[in-house]
């Protein structure tokens, strides 16, 4: 997945305005290429200093949701309100995963930050 022509130094030669497209190769969609963004190229970004970390954030919050997938399923069903859907951004999605960890797979059901009260 390393872009063609892409000097050493990825993913500062990348930019902190990458996009999903920018890592999309034959092979990888853009389910894919958001997963790795979100997941691989965002957090070397960041740990390494290549990227500033609001810029990182910045993307983070404007990048689409990778669709909802296996474990979040019955959670993306329980928080949805009509049309209106939890996990539309990357962000809600990666905050989806951290509820879904320290409560629904604890067995914490009515207890996390989105139950009623």
């Amino acid at each position: 997945m390393w872009p063609e022509g892409a000097a050493p130094g990825f993913p500062l030669t990348l930019g902190v305005e990458a996009t999903p497209r920018s890592l999309q190769v034959p092979g990888v969609g853009r389910a894919l290429a958001l997963e790795c963004l979100v997941n691989a190229v965002l957090p070397v970004a960041l740990a390494s200093g290549s990227w500033p970390e609001a810029g990182c954030e910045a993307l983070l919050v404007r990048l689409a949701s990778s669709g909802t997938y296996g474990r979040l399923r019955r959670l993306e069903g329980w928080l949805a309100t009509g049309e209106s859907r939890p996990f539309t951004s990357a962000a809600r999605l990666q905050g989806g995963l951290l509820l879904h960890a320290d409560y629904c797979s604890r067995g914490m059901c009515g207890r996390c930050p989105v139950s009623p009260a």
